[in-house]
């Protein structure tokens, strides 16, 4: 039981696990760096100009639905 308790053998064990665990974050990166498509930076611009097309329509959308049912409680306040 006091070969476990020495130091030496702590101070082994723990940088086995930092390692282990540093490799293993390695090989993941490869990985999901592997799965994902390789876009030019054209590409990756226009997706965005276009994400951002979509997001502002629907903020646009959203704002006049607000506008349109502030109106209607307005009018129905004032009856």
């Amino acid at each position: 039981m006091e070969f476990i308790t020495n130091p030496w053998v702590i101070s082994f064990i723990a940088m086995a696990i930092i390692i282990g665990n540093l490799l293993a974050m390695k090989y993941v990166g490869r990985v999901t760096n592997k799965k994902m498509p390789k876009m030019t930076r054209k590409q990756e611009l226009d997706k965005l100009i276009e994400l951002d097309k979509k997001l502002s329509d629907h903020a646009k959308a959203v704002e006049a639905k607000k506008k349109a049912s502030s109106k209607d409680a307005d009018s129905t306040q004032s009856e």
